[in-house]
């Protein structure tokens, strides 16, 4: 949808058909943790989509990107990672509600399976989907290497296959490596904090769409419980050693796939996309179409009209190839 249309029809069509057509989804985890997302089935069997959402994340905030595929003709199918959005957290206690944190990133991929297992491939769909952005890229990267048989494609946005750690990442490692060995995994990682109520649309917001910014704000203030701060120690360090294993073991992903790269992204860096590319399409040539979005910020999905437009052309585009 057009950011012109987008300011009006999101409260008169967007949010009634999620009133209308969700429908709550949940399961306990083997470390009894409880995950919520919800699925958007269509009469017809033909493709469903699952998204694998990125850091801080909750299915709140993809409203307009499910309202969009809907209305492509697929179904939909959506759950909050372990730790994040309204899924249970994995820290306990108030105090640390608001950490991001993993014990094991395998576990992500742990639940997804789950969830695929559970709530997708029984619908019987013909065709299967992913759609990963970017911490939800690299669970996405790791899921096709570990499972080659739930999905004929995949679609990768600003796929975290290498963390961005500033001017001096040598020195960010080593200070992450210190903090962890010294039983500070738990913690904020340096620099981090917690969910920013004050902050205002600047350049640093990883979009340049104000209005979707604004839009997706406004549903994590209407629902709290969903709000999340800074990474901590531990989740930064598994985050580098999961990229670095998507990386690797790119080659074992057996179907097409799409990489959206933004041009303009300071969140994650372009060579370990490069990489990722290079290494699948060694093992399978021509399996991975990268496609660079010149000027586009972090967030692609929730992007300006300029970007995002051309992200969802390609997407399309590639979806009317491999998924006819």
């Amino acid at each position: 949808m057009m950011e012109a249309q987008l300011r009006d029809a999101y409260n008169t069509f967007i949010v009634p058909f999620w009133r209308d057509k969700a429908l709550p989804v949940s399961f306990r985890t083997k470390d009894a943790l409880e995950i919520r997302g919800m699925a958007f089935p269509q009469p017809s069997l033909d493709t469903a989509i699952v998204i694998s959402s990125g850091r801080t994340e909750s299915f709140i905030k993809y409203k307009e990107f499910i309202y969009d595929l809907y209305l492509e003709g697929y179904s939909v199918f959506i759950a909050d990672h372990r730790g994040q959005g309204l899924s249970d957290r994995v820290l306990a206690g108030e105090a640390k509600r608001q950490i991001g944190h993993v014990g094991n990133f395998q576990d992500y991929v742990t639940d997804l399976k789950q969830f695929y297992t559970d709530f997708v491939r029984p619908t019987g769909h013909k065709k299967h989907l992913l759609i990963g952005h970017s911490m939800g890229g690299c669970i996405a990267s790791l899921y096709l290497e570990t499972y080659d048989q739930d999905f004929d494609a995949a679609v990768l946005s600003s796929p975290m296959d290498e963390l961005a750690l500033g001017f001096f990442p040598h020195v960010a490692h080593t200070l992450i490596d210190i903090e962890a060995q010294f039983g500070l995994g738990e913690e904020y990682a340096p620099g981090e904090r917690g969910y920013d109520e004050n902050e205002t649309f600047s350049d640093k917001c990883l979009t340049h769409s104000e209005l979707r910014w604004s839009i997706i704000r406004q549903e994590y203030s209407d629902c709290p419980a969903a709000k999340l701060g800074g990474p901590s120690v531990l989740w930064v360090k598994l985050a580098q050693d999961a990229g670095t294993t998507a990386r690797k073991n790119a080659g074992g992903v057996k179907v097409p796939v799409l990489l959206l790269q933004a041009g303009s992204d300071t969140t994650v860096k372009p060579e370990g996309q490069f990489e990722f590319r290079d290494r699948l399409n060694q093992a399978h040539p021509g399996f991975c179409r990268l496609e660079t979005i010149d000027g586009a910020s972090h967030e692609i999905l929730v992007e300006s009209d300029l970007y995002r437009g051309r992200a969802c052309e390609f997407i399309r585009e590639f979806m009317k190839n491999h998924l006819p």
